[in-house]
Protein backbone atom coordinates (compact mmCIF):
# COMPACT_ATOMS: atom_id res chain seq x y z
CA UNK A 1 0.00 0.00 0.00
CA UNK A 2 1.61 3.59 -1.17
CA UNK A 3 -0.69 5.78 1.26
CA UNK A 4 -2.08 4.93 4.99
CA UNK A 5 -5.61 5.17 5.09
CA UNK A 6 -6.44 7.42 6.74
CA UNK A 7 -3.64 9.98 4.76
CA UNK A 8 -5.25 12.51 2.21
CA UNK A 9 -4.85 12.33 -1.00
CA UNK A 10 -5.47 15.44 -2.12
CA UNK A 11 -4.73 19.13 -0.07
CA UNK A 12 -7.59 20.94 0.72
CA UNK A 13 -7.01 24.47 0.04
CA UNK A 14 -4.23 26.02 -1.93
CA UNK A 15 -2.65 28.52 -0.87
CA UNK A 16 -3.07 31.99 -2.75
CA UNK A 17 -0.27 33.74 -3.98
CA UNK A 18 0.19 36.94 -2.58
CA UNK A 19 -1.50 40.11 -4.61
CA UNK A 20 0.35 43.34 -4.39
CA UNK A 21 -2.03 46.13 -4.90
CA UNK A 22 -0.21 47.46 -7.96
CA UNK A 23 -0.49 43.84 -9.66
CA UNK A 24 -4.60 44.53 -8.60
CA UNK A 25 -4.53 47.92 -10.49
CA UNK A 26 -3.23 45.99 -13.73
CA UNK A 27 -5.20 43.12 -13.65
CA UNK A 28 -8.27 45.86 -13.30
CA UNK A 29 -6.46 47.86 -16.28
CA UNK A 30 -6.14 44.73 -18.68
CA UNK A 31 -10.09 44.22 -18.49
CA UNK A 32 -11.51 47.78 -17.91
CA UNK A 33 -10.80 48.79 -21.24
CA UNK A 34 -12.33 52.63 -20.53
CA UNK A 35 -10.13 53.15 -17.82
CA UNK A 36 -7.41 56.03 -17.92
CA UNK A 37 -6.19 56.04 -14.98
CA UNK A 38 -6.61 54.19 -11.18
CA UNK A 39 -5.10 54.68 -7.79
CA UNK A 40 -5.51 52.24 -4.35
CA UNK A 41 -5.41 54.16 -0.99
CA UNK A 42 -4.53 52.21 1.96
CA UNK A 43 -5.90 52.47 5.52
CA UNK A 44 -4.27 55.58 5.73
CA UNK A 45 -4.96 56.95 2.78
CA UNK A 46 -1.53 56.80 1.64
CA UNK A 47 -1.28 55.92 -2.39
CA UNK A 48 -0.71 52.06 -2.08
CA UNK A 49 -0.41 51.87 -6.38
CA UNK A 50 -1.17 53.78 -8.83
CA UNK A 51 -1.24 53.44 -13.17
CA UNK A 52 0.43 56.45 -13.42
CA UNK A 53 3.64 56.89 -13.00
CA UNK A 54 4.19 60.53 -12.70
CA UNK A 55 3.91 61.40 -8.77
CA UNK A 56 2.70 64.67 -9.05
CA UNK A 57 -0.75 63.21 -11.00
CA UNK A 58 -0.84 60.44 -8.37
CA UNK A 59 -0.60 62.75 -5.64
CA UNK A 60 -3.25 65.02 -6.73
CA UNK A 61 -5.57 62.30 -7.99
CA UNK A 62 -5.15 61.24 -4.22
CA UNK A 63 -6.69 64.38 -2.92
CA UNK A 64 -9.26 64.73 -5.31
CA UNK A 65 -10.50 60.89 -3.94
CA UNK A 66 -10.43 61.61 -0.66
CA UNK A 67 -11.89 65.44 -1.16
CA UNK A 68 -14.68 63.17 -3.43
CA UNK A 69 -15.88 60.86 -0.53
CA UNK A 70 -15.46 64.36 2.02
CA UNK A 71 -17.68 66.19 0.25
CA UNK A 72 -20.04 63.07 -0.61
CA UNK A 73 -20.36 62.37 3.53
CA UNK A 74 -20.87 65.71 4.19
CA UNK A 75 -23.73 66.09 1.61
CA UNK A 76 -25.52 62.71 2.95
CA UNK A 77 -24.55 63.29 6.48
CA UNK A 78 -22.68 60.02 7.23
CA UNK A 79 -20.02 57.83 5.41
CA UNK A 80 -19.83 57.33 1.84
CA UNK A 81 -18.85 53.81 0.54
CA UNK A 82 -19.01 54.72 -3.24
CA UNK A 83 -19.15 57.60 -5.13
CA UNK A 84 -19.61 58.51 -8.95
CA UNK A 85 -19.13 61.49 -10.82
CA UNK A 86 -19.56 62.39 -14.70
CA UNK A 87 -18.69 65.30 -17.31
CA UNK A 88 -19.03 65.33 -21.06
CA UNK A 89 -15.87 64.01 -21.29
CA UNK A 90 -15.84 61.05 -18.99
CA UNK A 91 -16.38 59.82 -15.30
CA UNK A 92 -14.53 59.20 -12.00
CA UNK A 93 -15.51 55.98 -10.25
CA UNK A 94 -14.93 55.70 -6.19
CA UNK A 95 -15.30 53.05 -3.73
CA UNK A 96 -14.36 52.09 -0.33
CA UNK A 97 -14.32 49.01 1.30
CA UNK A 98 -17.08 48.31 3.84
CA UNK A 99 -16.55 48.41 7.26
CA UNK A 100 -16.54 45.05 7.74
CA UNK A 101 -16.39 43.23 3.94
CA UNK A 102 -13.73 42.30 1.80
CA UNK A 103 -11.30 44.95 0.87
CA UNK A 104 -12.25 47.16 3.89
CA UNK A 105 -8.75 48.36 4.34
CA UNK A 106 -8.43 49.90 0.99
CA UNK A 107 -10.13 53.09 -1.52
CA UNK A 108 -9.91 52.17 -5.33
CA UNK A 109 -10.65 54.78 -8.07
CA UNK A 110 -10.55 54.70 -11.54
CA UNK A 111 -11.23 57.68 -13.94
CA UNK A 112 -12.84 56.40 -17.54
CA UNK A 113 -13.95 57.59 -20.56
CA UNK A 114 -17.53 58.72 -21.16
CA UNK A 115 -19.02 55.88 -22.04
CA UNK A 116 -17.84 53.38 -18.99
CA UNK A 117 -20.90 51.42 -17.99
CA UNK A 118 -21.61 52.25 -14.30
CA UNK A 119 -22.54 49.26 -12.95
CA UNK A 120 -19.27 47.45 -14.97
CA UNK A 121 -17.27 50.06 -13.47
CA UNK A 122 -18.48 49.28 -9.58
CA UNK A 123 -18.25 45.90 -10.31
CA UNK A 124 -14.72 45.60 -11.26
CA UNK A 125 -13.75 48.22 -8.52
CA UNK A 126 -15.43 45.92 -5.98
CA UNK A 127 -13.63 42.53 -7.47
CA UNK A 128 -10.47 44.50 -6.94
CA UNK A 129 -11.51 45.37 -3.73
CA UNK A 130 -11.93 41.81 -3.00
CA UNK A 131 -9.05 40.55 -4.44
CA UNK A 132 -7.05 43.23 -2.01
CA UNK A 133 -8.77 41.63 0.99
CA UNK A 134 -5.77 39.78 2.20
CA UNK A 135 -3.11 41.92 1.56
CA UNK A 136 -1.33 42.75 4.73
CA UNK A 137 -0.48 47.11 4.95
Amino acid sequence: MIWPSDTPLLCRSVPASALTPQDALDRLAGFSADMRAAVVLDERDRVAAATDEDEARVARLRELVLELFERAGEASEGRVGQVEVATADGAVFALRGSDTGAGSRWTIAAIAGRLALPSLMFYDLSMTLSNLRQVAV
